[in-house]
Parts: structure tokens; sequence; C-alpha cells
């Protein structure tokens, strides 16, 4: 059964990245066709719902292979490399352990990063270097 959450969640990822580089086009073509102010907008939040909705899809397939992965670690087979049914190679065990890890921390920090770079004016000001960008004034 792993073997099946490993490819899916393999072809779930691929899905979502393609899929943001498909919407970043046809909102980069929306901005370059459109009148600037209403694009801009469209673009923060169409850019904003799609990132909302591969982070939540990342997370509920974590969360299910968390739970389907902690329901089998008494199965196991640490002492030979030929498991039967009832059984879980070591290899395949840790690998998808690790492979989970990685996600839970991709999504932490991705999640930190969505929440500052768009929700949070004060850190996407500093983030633009807006401070750096003064203008001079006139005397």
């Amino acid at each position: 059964m792993i073997p099946w959450y490993l490819i899916i969640g393999g072809i779930l990822t691929i899905a979502l990245v393609a899929g943001r580089f498909i919407t970043m086009a046809v909102v980069q073509k929306c901005r370059d066709k459109g009148d600037g102010v209403g694009c801009t907008c469209c673009r923060i939040s169409c850019m904003s719902a799609y990132d909302i909705f591969a982070l939540v899809c990342t997370t509920i397939w974590l969360i299910a292979g968390t739970k389907f992965l902690l329901g089998i670690y008494d199965k196991v087979n640490y002492a030979t490399h030929r498991p039967n049914e009832d059984t879980c190679d070591e290899v395949l065990f840790k690998y998808a352990f690790y492979t989970i890890i990685c996600g839970w921390i991709a999504v932490i920090v991705c999640a930190v990063i969505l929440i500052c770079t768009r929700f949070c004016q004060c850190c996407c000001y500093f983030l633009c270097c807006k401070p750096c960008k003064k203008k001079p004034t006139d005397v």
C-alpha cells in the first residue's frame, strides 16, 4: 500500500506544480492584456487562492499518509528482506516516513511564506524593499 501512496502523492505534486505554472501563465496573459489595476488585484487573489488550494490538498494528503504510516509501524519487517503480506519492507517504510517528515516541513514553511507575503502588508512592504526606493523630496 505504501508504493501506491507514494505514486499518487508524486502525481498529485506534479499536477499541483503544473497547475501553478498554468495559473501563472493565464494570470500573466490577463495582466498583459488588461488595464493594470484590475489585473493586479485579480492576480494577487487568483494566485493566493491557488496557493491555498494546493496547500490544503498537500496537507490532506500528508494527514492521510501520516495516519496510514503510523498505523503500520508494528508491521515493519526488520528481520528479513523478504516481506510477506502481513509485513512492510523496512527501506520502503523509512523512505515514506522521511518523505512525510519533509512534506510536513515544506507545508509549514510554505504556509508561513504564504501568510507573510500575501496577507501581511508589513512583511510584504519590507520584502519588496520599498523603504530602499525612497523618492527624493522636492526642495
